[in-house]
């Protein structure tokens, strides 16, 4: 997968930092734009969409404070990172405490720049594919309408508003990749009594493991080979907000001894430093993997594992909540389309058909890229099944459930579940014949058309192409 990019606004007086800067980044391929200035940056920012603002503090006409006031109350999406000389530092501390991200010193120390630029490409995109059905969640829920067609859903996502944001417990958040734990985790966060604090997320397998324990709790210079300055890690920027760890079946026993006990002691030390740290913030943890199955081989602290699972927030796939997929189509394809600045086009009933028959093993995430590919082919005004490419217009087959799933069904679930595996198969075997379909299924014609529209299936798709 290529490198995020971002769109990146440069402000400050001196035409040499900013051309440099604006150079640098541009070579990394990012988009770029330049200002002298805090005015000539708000006329840029009100034309342009941008999502990270690198500014110097100090400035004719409006400097760099004033700058960050005028973002946060027009331009609240966008981020702010500060240019600061030694001594404008405690105004740069005080714009951090007003909501900057934080500040490099002058002369710029490009190479951590580039660095702290990238991270905050890398948190833009795990967020961006969540934040228009975020969007959509708290417009559905202001106007107290069900966050989910899906009833286990509905019931999940309620819990989670009414009560579990409440809470100050840690959560684990479990389920299959793709599903949406980021979201939940993000939902939490929200409805939280720590929605103004910082929502601070870190996707532990992306990192390396070498670095990972001083991107989480920072480090002092010196500590190791390139740590030319201290840095604040993760961990700290969470203060009185919440940390997000994805994938946390990553991380190794070194980090989950640390973790523990900023669970427990709500203390830590920067990597290579002796000097104790104080931290206040909730911990949201987030798996694909069964940590259960891990603490009993020996891969994960069962100690750190009971505190992580205070509460338990399991998802369910897409597979089990298809009613979902004719909203998520129109708000993928809405968030797809004006990114590219082109119209939304309409899905058609066969298309959402075809898309009801898939078994999504990558769930939301495959549906995006998915709509993606289609997007490509598309030039009309409507998605048909034809957009698709060849290899998804025919059903797929479902993986067997495993003893998990099966004990995370309700009866009527589970009864629902193996009916449309067994007429699925069934009309596999027939070639997509429903009269051949009804005889063995010994039920008549006209009752299994009805139970196919109830299922989602299609039998048209099942016969062979010619």
């Amino acid at each position: 997968m290529a490198d995020p990019r971002l769109s990146i606004l440069v402000v400050d007086d001196e035409r040499a930092i900013r051309e440099v800067v604006g150079d640098l980044l541009r070579e990394c391929g990012h988009e770029v734009r330049l200002a002298g200035d805090g005015e000539e940056a708000l006329r840029l920012l009100d034309e342009h969409d941008v999502q990270l603002v690198l500014s110097d503090v100090r400035m004719p006409r409006m400097d760099g404070l004033r700058l960050l006031d005028a973002v946060i109350a027009r331009h609240p999406g966008t981020k702010m990172m500060l240019f600061t000389g030694y001594g404008t530092i405690p105004d740069a501390v005080a714009a951090i405490q007003k909501g900057a991200l934080g500040y490099v010193t002058k002369p710029i120390d490009f190479p951590r720049l580039l660095e702290e630029v990238a991270r905050l490409a890398r948190d833009h995109q795990l967020a961006s594919s969540g934040a228009q059905l975020m969007n959509e969640m708290l417009r559905r829920h202001e106007q107290g309408l069900p966050l989910s067609r899906n009833r286990r859903m509905n019931q999940l996502v309620q819990l989670t508003i009414n009560r579990i944001a409440d809470s100050t417990a840690s959560v684990l958040v479990q389920g299959e990749s793709g599903t949406g734990k980021e979201l939940m985790a993000a939902l939490i966060h929200r409805f939280s009594p720590r929605r103004d604090g910082a929502f601070v997320k870190v996707s532990v397998a992306a990192i390396a493991e070498s670095l990972l324990e001083s991107e989480l709790f920072g480090h002092v210079k010196g500590a190791f080979t390139g740590a030319v300055r201290d840095r604040r890690g993760r961990v700290a920027e969470a203060d009185g907000g919440t940390l997000f760890l994805d994938e946390i079946g990553e991380i190794s026993p070194a980090v989950q001894a640390k973790l523990l006990r900023v669970l427990q002691e709500r203390e830590f030390e920067p990597v290579g430093s002796t000097r104790t740290s104080r931290v206040d913030l909730r911990l949201i943890t987030a798996t694909n993997r069964n940590l259960a199955a891990e603490v009993a081989a020996g891969r994960f602290r069962p100690d750190l594992y009971y505190r992580l699972n205070v509460l338990d927030i399991h998802l369910p796939p897409l597979r089990e909540r298809r009613e979902d997929i004719p909203e998520l189509v129109e708000v993928i394809l809405g968030r797809l389309c004006r990114k590219r600045g082109r119209p939304v086009p309409a899905a058609s009933e066969e298309f959402l058909e075809q898309l009801a028959r898939r078994e999504w093993p990558g769930n939301i995430r495959e549906l995006e890229n998915l709509l993606e590919r289609c997007l490509l082919t598309a030039g009309g005004e409507s998605l048909e099944p034809g957009h698709l490419p060849e290899d998804e217009r025919r059903p797929h087959q479902a993986p067997a459930p495993t003893a998990a799933d099966w004990a995370a069904l309700t009866l009527d679930e589970a009864r629902e579940h193996f009916e449309l595996e067994w007429v699925r198969r069934v009309l596999e075997e027939e070639k997509g014949n429903v009269s051949a379909c009804a005889r063995r299924l010994g039920i008549a014609r006209k009752n299994l058309q009805v139970k196919l529209k109830r299922l989602g299936l299609d039998a048209s798709g099942f016969r062979p192409h010619r």
